[in-house]
């Protein structure tokens, strides 16, 4: 019984010195200024994913025409009452049928005009922002 408690107490006598120990003056954590974080490095944006969403509801993408930056994430969600799909103009790009409730996710490297091939009469548009 010994032995486990003193395991417990190194383990706990270690994590002490390492959360007291850090916030000293010399350690090797940089410092950042107020400034650094309310004006990002350029490079900092390129981290954050982007992502943008198309309802699908009422027989309807919502936006129909939606403009985005090149390498956004759309999610395109079903929240109808059928299953519908997403298919390209030139049918380069589709999804399988999107089942109520669930989504399919596509990453707008092209501008894309598409419909939906179950119902040819619900358009929209992905345009790549310049």
């Amino acid at each position: 019984m010994k032995t486990k408690f003193f395991g417990r107490a190194s383990w706990i006598s270690t994590l002490l010195f390492l959360v007291f120990s850090c916030g000293q003056k010399g350690d090797s954590i940089p410092e950042v200024s107020d400034n650094a974080m309310e004006n990002p490095a350029p490079s900092d944006t390129k981290t954050v994913a982007k992502v943008d969403t198309v309802l699908i509801r009422q027989m309807k993408f919502n936006p129909q025409e939606l403009h985005v930056d090149k390498g956004t994430t759309v999610i395109f969600v079903n929240k109808d009452v059928v299953a519908h799909d997403v298919t390209s103009k030139d049918k380069k790009t589709y999804s399988d049928t999107i089942k109520v409730n669930h989504s399919w996710t596509w990453v707008a490297n092209d501008s894309m005009s598409y419909k939906c091939s179950i119902h040819p009469t619900m358009l929209g548009k992905v345009l790549i922002n310049p």
